[in-house]
């Protein structure tokens, strides 16, 4: 659950003292922390204050990170799949207005939006899925073969309510009438991103990404190493869905 829990991860990512990442945040929608709803026990009720605090530190510090820096901002449920309920805000007070909105039945993991993203021909974006294999002694495998998801839309940075153009999760593009265009369920294996690397900008799979690819599991390994104790007893394949 560490790992494949979105708010979990993304506090211990930020928190870790050797590779901090401190754009990245935690709110909870305000039904979760009513201490008010009959039938809670006392335990419950200090829990949901417990989680009150600690939110109100959480959307202080995200709106003075868009203070100092005001960008847009990526909000995602901390459980859940399939590209639900995931919103692009133009700011971190739209971002927090997103978390109450009432589309949220868990707590949500709001991170800066990467604004200029590598785009694929076409002005298309894409993110990475990457398989990591995690065995009994903590090790961790990462699959040579991954996948870029794409977008069947152009990326326009200016038109945030504009899902297809931001969102790559299959289950959004299914949606668009260009779904599967450009390429085959739009998918793009590492193969075939290889070549439209070299050919549209002079990168490499090998020498451009995959270092960047395994320094992040590294961090995710090195991090997650220090918070699980006694190490998983059987192995786990997480997706990483990476975005570059």
């Amino acid at each position: 659950e560490l790992l494949t829990r979105k708010s979990k991860l993304a506090r211990l990512l930020r928190d870790h003292p050797a590779r901090p990442h401190p754009q990245t945040f935690v709110l909870v929608p305000e039904p979760l922390r009513r201490t008010s709803n009959p039938g809670l026990s006392r335990l419950q009720v200090d829990k949901r204050r417990a989680l009150g605090a600690d939110d109100e530190k959480e959307r202080a510090a995200l709106l003075a990170a868009d203070a100092a820096l005001p960008s847009a901002w990526i909000v995602k449920d901390a459980q859940g799949a399939k590209g639900d309920n995931i919103a692009v805000c133009a700011s971190a007070a739209a971002a927090i207005d997103e978390a109450e909105s009432g589309r949220h039945s868990t707590a949500v993991v709001v991170q800066r939006y990467l604004r200029e993203p590598l785009l694929l021909p076409g002005g298309r974006k894409f993110d990475i899925r990457l398989w990591v294999l995690v065995d009994p002694e903590f090790r961790f495998f990462i699959h040579r073969q991954g996948v870029c998801r794409t977008s069947s839309s152009k990326y326009d940075p200016e038109s945030l309510e504009d899902t297809l153009g931001h969102i790559t999760n299959h289950c959004v593009q299914e949606r668009g009438a260009d779904f599967a265009k450009f390429e085959a369920g739009n998918e793009l294996f590492f193969a075939e991103f290889d070549q439209v690397l070299r050919s549209t900008c002079g990168m490499s799979l090998s020498d451009d990404v995959w270092p960047q690819l395994r320094c992040i599991v590294r961090a995710v390994a090195e991090a997650a190493h220090e918070s699980l104790a006694p190490p998983p007893t059987r192995g786990g394949v997480p997706g990483a869905a990476l975005v570059w």
